[in-house]
Parts: structure tokens; sequence; C-alpha cells
């Protein structure tokens, strides 16, 4: 039917967003635990900005690389919409 095919990509989409948010509170979280410290003693908020980003791009890359599974789902899914159109 062809509302299935809307339906199988939204649970494709649905799969790989939740694969990647939950894996993006790790590596910002140890960043910014480990940037408070180093704030208090330096008196400055550039640790914790520049740790907290480094943090949440690791968390990103972690994401990108453990969800390879969720998002060929997702391109078989918009293939197949795309070849029966």
């Amino acid at each position: 039917m062809p509302g299935d095919d809307g339906d199988e990509i939204a649970r494709a989409k649905s799969a790989l967003a939740d694969c990647v948010m939950s894996s993006s509170w790790k590596y910002c979280t140890f960043g910014i635990a480990l940037a408070v410290p180093i704030c208090v003693k330096l008196k400055s908020y550039n640790p914790l900005v520049y740790l907290g980003i480094s943090g949440t791009l690791a968390d990103y890359l972690e994401g990108y690389h453990n969800c390879q599974e969720q998002r060929a789902a997702l391109e078989m899914a918009q293939k197949k919409v795309s070849s029966t159109k």
C-alpha cells in the first residue's frame, strides 16, 4: 500500500533519531565534569566551553558510527519509495 512506504520511512527516521540521541550524552557530560574544577582554578569559563563543545562533537561522531545500521535502513526505505514512483 502507498501509505505503508511513508510509515516505513517514518519508523526508520525515528529509529535513527533514537539511536543518535541515546548515545549523545556521555562525552559532553564527561567534558563538563572535567571542566568545572579547571574553570574554578583558572577563574575562566573557557575550559567549560571548549570541553563541552568537544564532548558534544565526540558524542555526535560516536552516534554517527554506532547507528550505521539504522542509517542504512532509512536509505533503503527511501530508495524503495523513490523506485516505486
